[in-house]
């Protein structure tokens, strides 16, 4: 996933963790809900232009307790497509903020507010700063390096245009099961290393048969979001390969008919992790059912 996505996800997580009494310190930090960013800021934009954005919370923690203080009963996700898109959405996600808007949705008694993720590149910021020469220097110790500035910007929905979200998990591990075999078939067939094996594991962790794997964030909880959700943010993390050059979006090969197929199915793999990894995070699967 991207750091958008991810940090969407963690953020919803956060919310209905704690409102079932799950303790902040381990769901609910920055470093949890963006760990490559040194800061996250809660925003509402006072006006048209961005010089009146008005900080709400400083950080995570804050936030959680406002929004659970004025009466939060759930959070969950949703994107918006980008309106006119100047390339496909599997290669403007590979950007900073683009591939359209995610946002976390907090409802409440009576109405709901969205949370958009925005992040800002801010490197005077960064706890760690590497001069150019540290970037290409072998050994050394760790370095934290979190040059992101991470702000969710509010914006209010009207009560009588909230409705609340009706998942379909089974259709959606279909549809992702099928777009992940469709391109480990594609790498397979075309002998594109290590892309066959990438999805493998992917549609392993669909099964819930993998290991975690330490460089990847564990985006769900099973008793947050239940273990069907779970397995589909897990194979979504595995299989999110939208990035830059050397990724599967950078993919080229030598028959015009097989590359504008390999186009078709990329295409189709993101648009149904995009809806998988939505719809794991909406209420209705949290329930005995979902689990």
């Amino acid at each position: 996933m991207n750091g958008n996505i991810m940090s969407a996800v963690m953020l919803a997580r956060a919310v209905r963790g704690c409102l079932r009494g799950m303790p902040a310190d381990t769901i609910a930090t920055d470093g949890i809900v963006a760990p490559y960013a040194h800061a996250i800021r809660f925003v509402e934009v006072d006006g048209a232009r961005d010089a009146g954005r008005i900080v709400r919370a400083h950080d995570v923690q804050e936030w959680i307790r406002q929004v659970v203080a004025a009466g939060a009963t759930d959070a969950w996700v949703r994107h918006e497509r980008e309106e006119s898109p100047i390339a496909p959405d599997r290669v403007l996600a590979a950007f900073a903020n683009s591939g359209g808007l995610w946002r976390v949705v907090v409802s409440g008694p009576q109405d709901a507010d969205a949370w958009i993720v925005q992040t800002r590149l801010d490197e005077a910021g960064d706890p760690d700063p590497r001069t150019w020469w540290q970037r290409w220097l072998p050994g050394g110790p760790p370095r934290v390096h979190r040059p992101w500035e991470v702000r969710f910007v509010r914006v209010p929905i009207q009560s009588e245009a909230l409705s609340a979200p009706v998942p379909d998990l089974a259709r959606c591990t279909r549809r992702v099961r099928l777009a992940l075999e469709e391109n480990r078939d594609f790498a397979t067939r075309w002998r594109l290393t290590p892309w066959a094996q990438y999805f493998d594991a992917a549609l392993a962790a669909l099964r819930g048969e993998s290991a975690p794997d330490p460089d990847l964030p564990d985006v769900a909880l099973p008793d947050v979001f239940g273990a069907p959700a779970h397995r589909l943010l897990a194979a979504a993390a595995r299989s999110w390969c939208f990035r830059g050059m050397g990724t599967w979006n950078d993919i080229v090969v030598d028959d015009d008919a097989e590359q504008e197929r390999q186009g078709a199915i990329a295409s189709e793999l993101y648009d149904a992790l995009v809806e998988a990894i939505e719809q794991a995070t909406w209420p209705s699967v949290t329930g005995p059912a979902g689990r």
